[in-house]
């Protein structure tokens, strides 16, 4: 699966929600909202010290249901945990610490007790965002892992194209999609650990295709005026 860089879903695999582990011993980390079981309610999706993600079911009511638990162990936390909608479906994303680092998109099925998931053909991923980059209403994403900071397109709802490297470096510890320009298109935006510096990697809109990087700023003297590259 990794020389054809895809990975297919496979219905009913998945990890186990545990509903009776106890949570005394869990420290709060991370945490986001989003309608996960699609009620027109916002929950709660957390993660602990001990790596589990906690899945919390808004009540109809005030309050919200006990946690559920996803991924015992295997939340890298380090790294980003998000809720986003993969083509028109709740998904979590978060990186998965027992398959080399790999992101993993979970979607839900609250009617049973498996979470469902698929895997991004990258490993060692240290950072990532997500966003509609190419218009076909699927997630891309954007990663840096060790090699530098890479491109990953869907082709489908469960497959991705090869990943596209933007930048070789290893100094990168963050990465985002933003519309910089205004021009309707998300850019690249990274930031670099020793450098001190955020960079800027412009989207030309075609196909997409990500420039080379146009502006650096200087964390060290942010009153200094950005360089363009």
């Amino acid at each position: 699966m990794l020389i054809a860089y895809r990975v297919p879903f496979k219905a009913g695999t998945g990890v186990i929600v545990d509903d009776n582990l106890s949570l005394s011993d869990s420290e709060p980390g991370q945490v986001v909202f989003g309608d996960v079981n699609e009620d027109g309610r916002n929950d709660i999706v957390a993660v602990d010290d001990a790596g589990r993600i906690l899945i919390y079911l808004r009540l109809e009511g005030a309050g919200y249901r006990p946690p559920r638990v996803a991924s015992i162990g295997s939340y890298n936390t380090a790294s980003r945990i998000g809720f986003a909608l993969r083509n028109g479906a709740p998904v979590i994303v978060f990186v998965d610490s027992n398959n080399n680092n790999r992101v993993s998109l979970m979607q839900s099925l609250f009617e049973s007790t498996t979470i469902q998931s698929v895997m991004m053909p990258t490993g060692s991923v240290k950072a990532l965002d997500w966003g509609l980059v190419t218009g076909d209403s699927l997630l891309d994403f954007v990663v840096v892992d060790n090699d530098g900071i890479k491109f990953v397109p869907s082709t489908s709802v469960y497959t991705f194209s090869p990943p596209v490297l933007a930048l070789a470096t290893t100094d990168v510890v963050d990465v985002v999609f933003a519309d910089v320009d205004d021009d309707a298109d998300l850019d690249i935006i990274a930031a670099g650990k020793s450098s001190k510096k955020v960079i800027w990697f412009p989207n030309s809109g075609s196909e997409p295709a990500f420039s080379e990087p146009s502006l650096s700023f200087d964390l060290a003297n942010l009153a200094s005026t950005p360089t363009w590259l």
